[in-house]
């Protein structure tokens, strides 16, 4: 499920994307970085508004463990195939979850087009891999 959660603050409007979250009816999971940037805490009650978010035309990314980054490179293809077939969402500064040669990777979003709070996978959207 894809789901946003937002906060009013002094920081302005905060939104948080899961995609493919296997949570159990009427519940959303946060990562845990996410989840206290936006002040939640376990069991909390919180406000969900469903937004429109636009397909992305590129998203920028980091192979956060920089030992795997030429493996990345080589499985970009099939891993920007895997994105689109799972509809992931994304914002900067979240990480994304892919498998590469059976390993975990973790890839963090440095940027999307079209820029925004948050940009959604689609068919044409390809990965940008950055050092």
């Amino acid at each position: 499920a894809e789901g946003g959660a937002r906060r009013r603050g002094a920081v302005g409007v905060v939104y948080a994307v899961v995609a493919g979250s296997s949570a159990a009816e009427g519940q959303i999971l946060l990562p845990l970085e996410v989840a206290e940037e936006l002040g939640v805490s376990d069991g909390a009650r919180v406000s969900v508004r469903a937004i429109a978010a636009p397909l992305a035309s590129t998203v920028r990314v980091r192979v956060a463990n920089a030992s795997l980054a030429n493996a990345m490179r080589l499985a970009a293809k099939a891993v920007e195939a895997d994105l689109r077939a799972r509809g992931s969402a994304c914002t900067p500064g979240c990480s994304l979850l892919v498998q590469v040669d059976g390993r975990q990777v973790s890839l963090e979003v440095v940027s999307t087009s079209p820029s925004g709070a948050v940009a959604v996978f689609g068919p044409d959207t390809t990965l940008d891999l950055v050092q």
